[in-house]
């Protein structure tokens, strides 16, 4: 929670509200193209009610959040395999204030090399470089406005070596080309380490 006194002095704490009720549910449809594909999309939503009176009535509130996830891969050709991820979280409201909407994708490629025994493995994250969020906090002393740009676009090549040959191919999840950080409904923190900043 922020306050900014007679001064122009801003404060920024953390307090605990007196309650807050969620409900909700996740839907997962999963996809199958065969042998040379398969995926699936997740739909997180839930409605909560907030009691803040501990703090003010004015913070008090209910709403309702959700946010979307799909990943796909298939086989390019024998040997080569593409994987996708994107995900989409709607705008959020807060206390004092709210977050806008934001979205993340990442490509990956695998290709297999020498009977099987050697594969590259390609991912980018963030290639369209859209994760940015707009933030937005008030009250009675204050409005702040802000836009955030995550610098988080980034290109990373492996290379591995098995001793054995495979003898099949596994579809990995999602983990295999993005951090774990952006699977679930509640990854985000408005606060992020490392963006840029404009108020």
């Amino acid at each position: 929670f922020k306050v900014v006194d007679d001064r122009g002095v801003a404060t920024l704490t953390w307090m605990n509200t007196d309650e807050v009720k969620t409900y909700g549910g996740n839907a997962t449809l999963s996809l199958r193209a065969g042998t040379t594909g398969n995926g699936f999309i997740n739909l997180n939503m839930y409605k909560f009610e907030r009691d803040a009176s501990n703090i003010s009535a004015a913070y008090s509130g209910d709403g309702f959040r959700w946010d979307v996830s799909a990943n796909g891969m298939m086989q390019v050709r024998p040997g080569t395999n593409a994987q996708l991820f994107a995900r989409y979280q709607a705008p959020q409201d807060l206390p004092q204030g709210k977050i806008g909407a934001h979205f993340f994708s990442s490509v990956g490629l695998r290709q297999e090399l020498l009977d099987k025994k050697m594969s590259l493995n390609i991912s980018m994250m963030d290639p369209l470089d859209l994760m940015k969020f707009s933030f937005e906090t008030r009250d009675a002393t204050h409005v702040q406005k802000s836009e955030n740009n995550i610098k988080f676009r980034s290109l990373r090549v492996g290379l591995t070596y098995n001793f054995t040959a495979r003898t099949s191919v596994t579809v990995k999840s999602p983990w295999s080309v993005m951090p774990p950080m952006f699977i679930g409904s509640n990854f985000f923190s408005p606060f992020p380490a490392s963006h840029m900043h404009k108020s």
